[in-house]
This record gives C-alpha cells, sequence and structure tokens, in this order.
C-alpha cells in the first residue's frame, strides 16, 4: 500500500468515528431527575403511519412536526421533545 491509500484510509476512518461520535452524543440524554441514561420510547409522525412505537411511515414528502418521547433507564421519568423535520 502506497503512503497516499494509507492516508485516505486513515481520514476516512476519522471523519466516521466523528460521526458516531456525534450521533451517539445526541443520542445520549442524561435524565433531569436522576441523571441517568434516557433512551427513545416512542417516536410518532402527525403526517404518516406509526408501525410501531419507533418505526414510522411517512405519507408526506414536506416538514412535519415530530414528537419523541424519552424516558428515563432508572427512574422512568419521561420527556416530551417536539421539533419540526423532513
Amino acid at each position: 500500500m502506497s503512503e497516499q491509500e494509507i492516508a485516505f484510509l486513515l481520514v476516512g476512518l476519522f471523519v466516521l468515528l466523528c460521526v458516531a461520535f456525534y450521533a451517539h452524543k445526541k443520542r445520549s440524554k442524561p435524565c433531569e431527575k436522576c441523571g441517568d441514561g434516557m433512551f427513545l420510547a416512542k417516536l410518532e409522525d402527525p403526517a404518516g403511519i406509526n408501525v410501531k412505537p419507533k418505526i414510522t411511515l411517512s405519507l408526506y414528502a414536506g416538514p412535519r412536526k415530530y414528537k419523541e418521547t424519552w424516558q428515563c433507564k432508572n427512574c422512568g421519568e419521561q420527556k416530551v421533545v417536539k421539533y419540526w423535520g423532513s
């Protein structure tokens, strides 16, 4: 392998690690009550079909307001987050 191929692989690995870290950081929210980790319990799409608590089928291609329900692993505290997405 040449030095250019090794450098390309290292840059690609670094980019993948940055994306994975960002996704983990975004999904790791602490509980406001006890400080333990939260997990996504339910996702609702008002302009779609909510098949399962975390799976939705979108019927509308434009922006819509999602609703996420996060639940604490330890104490069961729930937090509802609403945001616009496409």
